[in-house]
């Protein structure tokens, strides 16, 4: 079994058995709270919890799980969206952990040059050419939101890669 995790609070999981089968995909259970700041601001955050439960029930029987996360998105002139990226891995690795499941750093770029067409523009194109493959290889998923088709190629990728196909 392969997990796909696009980081971050915008981010989806799928998990998928070794012969391609897309057996869960959820968008990254989270919630909005207030920031611990004196002005009001609000905060997204993983649900650690949920996100716990969705993938045990997958991996309590399973021997063999690997999962591929995306690297935690750092720019350091974008603090705000540093920070909810970080958080969001951090929640993540503890779930992983907490269920025992082997886990892989991945870059985006590692599986983007095999999994989309060459000469994308911009941050927009490629989630849409994102979200296009991702329709075309998995029709049953039916992706509506952009940003959530990464998950399903990362597993994609991972899996082609692990049995040769790549």
């Amino acid at each position: 079994m392969i997990i796909g995790i696009d980081n971050g609070v915008s981010g989806s999981i799928t998990i998928m058995s070794n012969d391609g089968t897309v057996l869960d995909y959820f968008p990254t259970p989270t919630k909005k709270t207030l920031k611990p700041t004196k002005k009001v601001q609000w905060i997204t955050v993983v649900l650690y919890d949920e996100l716990y439960s969705r993938l045990k029930k997958h991996v309590e029987h399973e021997s063999s799980v690997k999962c591929y996360m995306e690297r935690a998105f750092i720019n350091y002139k974008m603090f705000n969206a540093t920070m909810s990226s970080v958080m969001a891995y951090i929640i993540t690795v503890l779930v992983l952990e907490q269920l025992h499941i082997s886990y892989e750093v991945v870059d985006s770029k590692d599986w983007q040059k095999h999994m989309l067409p060459e000469g994308i523009l911009g941050k927009k194109e490629l989630k849409e050419a994102a979200k296009c493959v991702a329709n075309r290889l998995f029709p049953s998923v039916r992706i509506k939101r952009a940003d959530l088709a990464d998950s399903l190629l990362i597993a994609e990728y991972y899996r082609r890669k692990n049995t040769g196909m790549v």
